[in-house]
């Protein structure tokens, strides 16, 4: 009797994983970008105001783009490894998709404990049936629905939001927000301060 798991059900663990490793990237993407920004945002104008020493200017650059990248690291990347087995991604689709609550995860462990020659207290037969009625129900389930990209929608407020603020730098006479942060998101580039 096949206790394994179905070929539907490991194709959705699989469109799964792929799903989320996108959102995932996605998120870390745009954290990237929304917290480089604004602290290369908060350089430009510290060094516009003559309260940042130029040796210095560098370095803050540098770090800042290693803080974005541990950020981005913390709130998506380090994520991606949570799903890497069938059991830990069953669990994050028993999170995503109710439906499937304690059944998919049962499946998947009872697929890997399938060896029929030992005792066990159910039968090879409703091992089977719970096969191949998660293969079925996990079939219905549309990731763009479990796992929507909606759930991102807070980055890219934020990053609109920095938008806005930077338009507003931009259009700031005398201010010359571009130039000067050009000079910070460039740590090492030869750039003279804006006239």
């Amino acid at each position: 009797m096949n206790l394994a798991l179905r070929p539907a059900t490991l194709q959705a663990l699989a469109a799964f994983r792929a799903r989320r490793s996108t959102l995932l990237h996605w998120r870390a993407l745009l954290t990237l970008l929304v917290v480089a920004a604004a602290a290369l945002a908060i350089v430009a104008l510290l060094d516009r105001a003559r309260l940042l020493p130029d040796p210095a200017r560098p370095w803050i650059s540098l770090a800042i783009y290693a803080s974005a990248a541990l950020t981005a690291w913390h709130l998506a990347w380090r994520q991606l490894a949570a799903a890497r087995t069938n059991t830990d991604a069953a669990r994050l689709i028993e999170d995503a998709a109710p439906a499937l609550r304690e059944r998919l995860l049962a499946a998947v462990e009872l697929s890997q404990s399938g060896d029929t020659s030992t005792p066990i207290s159910d039968s090879p037969e409703f091992r089977a049936r719970l096969q191949d009625e998660v293969a079925s129900e996990i079939q219905s389930i549309r990731w763009s629905h479990a796992l929507p990209f909606a759930t991102l929608a807070p980055w890219f407020r934020r990053l609109a939001l920095l938008g806005l603020i930077f338009t507003a730098l931009d259009v700031t006479p005398r201010l010359h927000f571009p130039g000067f942060f050009i000079r910070a998101a460039l740590p090492f580039a030869p750039i003279e301060r804006p006239a």
